[in-house]
């Protein structure tokens, strides 16, 4: 009794113990049952005899039964709970049929022993056939036990009635039970041991294995190139222990979609060109690319698709190298030939990958970075700009190359300091600098102008911008900056005023000129004008040959013509020099409209131009040089007399529009095209047409126009169309409006 205890006991410890094999659990329970069985004969004096029985019998069926179940998980096969459940009723309700209702012993001890006999053979059977413990003597022993104890149930209803048996049944019943504990106590120590042996190497792999990745993560902080990171990091791979590999393999790396062999050992010279690039998915290396998953080959099979006549048998791992979802490469290595796939080996070489993902990405990071810094340096050295950051407190500064440059250091030759920067600033604008940068700490920015002294006496103009950083408590932390060389600016900006107040100065010299020549001109030919106007009269009596009169009347129109442009030019100069003076009045400018287009009638009818003229009623007075607006008009009208085809139509038209008064003159003439529109107003210049080029003109009508209206304060815009006409209108401002009459200005709103 003490020693099954004992037994039972040692197997619940062992079953409690992490790496207990499958099945402990059933046979602790099993020989519990056994323990609590033998338990039941110190009470079989107080036990009624049927009752006793029935326990008894169930309770060493229901052992059976579960050494059976934890055998059959022992050697790695599953157990139906429905099935062990099923079993337990039912041998509970034969039991109980048989020991209180009919009360028969073979009827009850036959099935019940045969359960628990046959259970405990298949017990044994099955652990002497489990190949895995065939060769522990341990196991042999269970099996043995079990049969003989399983054979020993079978025989024992028969033999029960022999006197004799009885304490010799008992006792055997007792050693083979003990045996086959024994036994078992042996093959979960021993299964204990080799997973604790199994556990020991794994932790061995994994300190090797965190050795391999500390080397590679060492290997990776240098500073080498990636090519020499990835091939030291190769040799340390095939020098792990815990790898067992062919000396053969590469890295890839990905480049545009495609896999380019960057270092590699021992790898065929034939395979060297064909596996130089792989596309995604082909061969091992491109399916491990394009799936993100570790592809193995135990054998060369058709997933070699780049093999070559004479190829050795080998096997592969292609591991992929992937961050952040994207594939940067692939680790190839070389198996010995028909080295099947192994999960912990394929767990490390994912981790090795990792780290040769961020060297990749690191090195690529790095290889960016330094383009970028590149490509800064460069545009501040075109842009002639440099950068600059100031740590507030110590006074000590972050300078770009440009920078340096700009102050006249070499990069590196000075410490970047606030005083290093102010001894290079001219004396006379070192105060200027610094109430900038005192006041910045306040205005969170500054931006001043000044200059740079070199030590060669060059000296440079600087215009600097900074703003201050400042914490959550509002300290202002740092200052960051830019200074930039502006001398050639400066300089441009001087030659450009001097440029600008020569041209200023040459044309007032020019309008004075022609003011004065305008003069000088307008005088004789106002006497041959007048003098050939007397002669057209005959005031001095007939000319006395006829066509001499039409050549009189030459002499006028051509004078007329003469004394317009001449008039023009010096209208026009006197507005460009600001000489000209508004003598203003109040207009009517419906009737200024009326009279001036009657002095355009004898031209309209010559052309056979139709004039409508729309001029609403309550139209407020306009406050203006009446005898400037009646230029701007006539220059208007005869510009659309010119180009307007006999047969046309010529508009005139005022109107109120939201406080403004517009004046517009439309044609159905030749039209502008939008290439040319802007430059018509542009002194001296006539847009080419074969219309024009039948027509006089100095290209001075609209400049003179737009230079009036500018001047009483409106605004001037064409619309035009070729071949379709054009349309000029001038607007006045408010201001030039007399709203005094607020019925006549209704009247003309609604006349609209």
């Amino acid at each position: 009794m003490s020693g099954a205890t004992v037994l039972f006991v040692a197997l619940a410890y062992l079953r409690a113990m992490p790496g207990a094999p499958e099945g402990a659990g059933y046979w602790t329970a099993g020989y519990g049952l056994w323990v609590l069985r033998l338990a039941s004969y110190l009470f079989s004096g107080h036990i009624e005899p049927q009752l006793f029985s029935f326990v008894a019998e169930c309770l060493q069926v229901a052992a059976a039964l579960l050494l059976l179940c934890g055998t059959l998980r022992f050697t790695g096969r599953e157990v139906p709970p429905l099935l062990l459940t099923n079993c337990m009723v039912l041998v509970t309700v034969w039991a109980a049929f048989t020991t209180f209702i009919v009360d028969d012993f073979l009827l009850r001890s036959i099935p019940l022993y045969g359960i628990a006999g046959g259970a405990l053979i298949v017990a044994g059977a099955t652990i002497l056939r489990s190949s895995h413990e065939q060769s522990v003597a341990a196991a042999r022993l269970i099996g043995v036990a079990l049969v003989a104890w399983g054979l020993h149930k079978l025989d024992y209803p028969w033999l029960r009635p022999v006197e004799w048996f009885a304490p010799i049944g008992f006792l055997l019943s007792q050693f083979l039970a003990m045996t086959a504990a024994v036994g078992l106590l042996l093959v979960t120590a021993g299964r204990l041991r080799d997973m604790a042996t199994l556990a020991e190497q794994r932790h061995e792999e994994s300190r090797e294995h965190v050795a391999t990745l500390n080397q590679l993560l060492q290997i990776s902080l240098g500073s080498g190139s990636l090519k020499d990171q990835l091939s030291a990091a190769l040799d340390t791979i095939f020098a792990a222990p815990w790898l067992a590999l062919e000396p053969s393999g590469g890295i890839f790396q990905v480049e545009d979609r495609e896999l380019r062999l960057i270092v590699h050992r021992n790898i065929p010279p034939a395979l060297l060109t064909t596996c130089a690039k792989v596309a995604f998915d082909r061969c091992l290396g491109g399916h491990a690319a394009a799936r993100q998953n570790v592809v193995h080959a135990a054998h060369v099979d058709e997933r070699h698709e780049d093999g070559f006549e004479g190829m050795g048998p080998h096997g592969h791992y292609a591991v992929p190298i992937v961050s952040g979802g994207q594939t940067q490469g692939v680790l190839i290595l070389y198996l010995p030939d028909g080295r099947e796939r192994s999960e912990p080996e394929v767990d490390h070489l994912r981790a090795v990958a990792d780290v040769l993902a961020g060297m990749i990405v690191r090195k690529r990071a790095e290889a960016a970075a330094e383009r970028s810094r590149s490509r800064l340096v460069q545009a501040q050295r075109i842009a002639r700009v440099g950068s600059w950051e100031n740590d507030l407190s110590s006074g000590a500064s972050i300078w770009s190359d440009e920078q340096f440059h700009i102050l006249g250091y070499r990069p590196g030759e000075v410490e970047a300091r606030t005083d290093a920067f102010l001894a290079r600033v001219h004396p006379d604008d070192v105060d200027i600098v610094l109430a900038a940068l005192r006041a910045a700490e306040h205005d969170d920015s500054f931006a001043v102008e000044h200059r740079i002294v070199h030590p060669d006496g060059t000296v440079l103009y600087v215009s600097q911008v900074a703003e201050v950083v400042r914490d959550e408590a509002g300290r202002a932390l740092r200052m960051i900056g830019t200074c930039q060389d502006v001398t050639e600016d400066k300089a441009a900006e001087q030659a450009l005023m001097q440029a600008k107040q020569a041209a200023e100065t040459a044309n007032r010299a020019k309008s004075s000129f022609l003011a004065t020549m305008s003069h000088e001109l307008r005088t004789p030919l106002n006497a041959v004008i007048g003098f050939a106007q007397l002669l057209e009269q005959d005031r001095f009596g007939p000319v006395g040959y006829e066509k001499y009169k039409e050549y009189v009347g030459h002499i006028r129109e051509s004078g007329e013509h003469l004394l317009a442009v001449i008039n023009d030019i010096l209208d026009l100069s006197r507005v460009e020099a600001g000489q000209a003076a508004l003598n203003d009045s109040d207009v009517d400018l419906a009737d200024l409209v009326r009279r001036t287009t009657g002095l355009m009638e004898a031209k309209l009818r010559s052309g056979h131009l139709q004039l409508v003229l729309r001029l609403p009623e309550g139209l407020p007075l306009l406050r203006a040089d009446e005898r400037a607006i009646k230029q701007v008009l006539l220059n208007l009208l005869a510009n659309a007399v010119k180009f307007t085809e006999p047969g046309g139509e010529i508009t005139v038209e005022v109107k109120l529009d939201e406080d403004v008064l517009d004046l517009a003159v439309g044609d159905t003439g030749i039209g502008i095209a939008p290439a040319d529109q802007d430059r018509i107003f542009e002194p001296f210049v006539q847009v080419e047409s074969e219309l024009n080029r039948r027509f006089e003109g100095t290209g001075l009508g609209l400049p003179l126009v737009r230079s009036l209206i500018e001047l009483h304060g409106g605004a001037i815009s064409l619309e035009s169309s070729p071949d379709r006409g054009t349309r000029v209108s001038v607007r006045f401002p408010p201001n030039r409006l007399l709203l005094a009459d607020p019925p006549a200005l209704a009247e003309a709103k609604r006349a609209r």
